[in-house]
């Protein structure tokens, strides 16, 4: 009977001790590598090891005391400059994007002014040519 029982137990969902090594194992082999808990978890879902969130790879390092290894942030690249040909003022440098719907029969081609980013003109097309 219930009423004979003691109150408590664990969660159905609970990792298990196997899943916490496996989580361990990934961080040892591909720590190295992934450098964050959030690749970390992804290749164990890719490998077909563990099925487990970026925070439960992050929970479960953290109670261990480990870390992974800290990458310093990327330097910034400079931006490269617009060729001495363009002025730089709005409604002189269009770009383009161009999205098909469908099964590939209608596309449309959003002309965008990329100086002042606004929205010049769209266009629907049946095919992705230069008709």
């Amino acid at each position: 009977m219930l009423a004979d029982r003691a109150p408590g137990g664990t969660a159905v969902h609970a990792l298990r001790p196997c899943e916490i090594d496996e989580i361990l194992k990934l961080a040892d082999e591909w720590g190295e590598i992934d450098g964050s808990h959030r690749k970390l978890a992804h290749r164990g879902s890719y490998l077909g090891r563990v099925w487990v969130s970026p925070s439960t790879v992050l929970r479960i390092l953290l109670e261990r005391g480990r870390q992974l290894p800290h990458r310093p942030p990327r330097e910034r690249r400079l931006a490269v400059p617009w060729p001495a040909w363009v002025e730089y003022r709005p409604r002189q440098v269009w770009g383009y994007d161009l999205t098909a719907f469908g099964a590939a029969s209608t596309h449309a081609l959003a002309i965008l002014d990329l100086v002042s980013r606004r929205w010049i003109d769209t266009l629907l097309c049946p095919e992705a040519t230069s008709v």
